[in-house]
């Protein structure tokens, strides 16, 4: 028995015979019978999941229930940054596959965690500089010595910006040996180094933000510190949702430095306004 001959061993003339058509193409009544038939070639698009549905499939990941389980950990210690930390992380996620799709969005997932992680060299040593030395703002304001609070308050903003300095010129020097702690892939590396620059864009305004609160804190104005670290967050996060709805999948990378903009400004204006009368009431004590 003869075999039938596949597709790419027929001749031209055998393929146009069996598909009913000629050299030339099809006329013009062929092509809209065929269309009325057959229908437009193209793929149908499926339904698109929300953010919100793309956040809640998360939770089928093993990693992702630790990465819950930690916030709720976190939450309980009193440890609300760090929760809202491991939040931003789970929601970038989301919002990178929503608007990425599930090959792109798998890449930027994976460029933003390298861009966390570096952001974790600057966020913790600077958060060591600011925190650290509330106990020696708490002293000298208590001592009514409201003179070495501002020295101290300079010198801190000093030491916290020219660290902040430091690490912006590294991560556009040098950032590529630290993504290749990470990968080899040059694809990904290329974008995860372009990812890291995004995030580090205002880290210098950063550290007077970091001063700032730390230093309401020290000062025992938590009533002051906390709004201020709040409304950071809440422009990440806005900035977060809007930007890659607006801009695509790669803008939500400028939720970072859009909050440590906006957050250091907002800090700066309440600072000038009213640490004045902060000092002022150490001084009549």
């Amino acid at each position: 028995m003869k075999q039938e001959k596949q597709v790419w061993e027929k001749s031209r003339l055998e393929l146009f015979r069996e598909l009913g058509c000629q050299e030339s193409g099809l006329t013009q009544a062929d092509a809209e019978s065929r269309l009325a038939k057959y229908g437009a070639n193209e793929l149908r698009a499926g339904k698109q999941k929300s953010v919100l549905q793309i956040f809640l499939g998360q939770f089928a990941d093993f990693l992702v229930l630790i990465l819950i389980l930690a916030a709720v950990i976190s939450a309980c210690m009193g440890d609300v940054e760090s929760m809202i930390v491991i939040l931003a992380v789970i929601t970038m996620n989301a919002i990178l596959q929503k608007y990425g799709g599930a090959e792109r969005g798998d890449l930027l997932i994976t460029c933003a965690t390298i861009a966390q992680s570096f952001m974790l060299v600057v966020t913790m040593p600077l958060g060591g500089i600011t925190s650290g030395t509330q106990a020696v703002l708490a002293y000298n304001f208590g001592a009514g010595k409201t003179d070495r609070v501002k020295n101290a308050q300079k010198y801190i903003f000093s030491l916290a910006a020219a660290y902040t300095a430091l690490l912006f010129v590294l991560a556009r020097t040098i950032g590529g040996l630290f993504v290749r702690l990470f990968t080899a892939d040059p694809v990904v590396a290329a974008e995860a180094l372009r990812a890291i620059r995004i995030f580090t864009l205002a880290i210098i305004p950063l550290a007077f933000q970091y001063e700032i609160v730390d230093g309401f804190t020290g000062l025992g104005q938590v009533q002051v510190a906390l709004p201020l670290s709040f409304f950071r967050k809440g422009a990440y996060f806005v900035s977060l949702f809007l930007l890659p709805a607006v801009f695509g999948a790669e803008a939500a990378f400028y939720a970072e430095p859009v909050s440590d903009i906006l957050g250091p400004i907002a800090s700066l204006i309440v600072y000038l306004t009213s640490m004045k009368k902060v000092l002022a009431k150490a001084g009549a004590n």
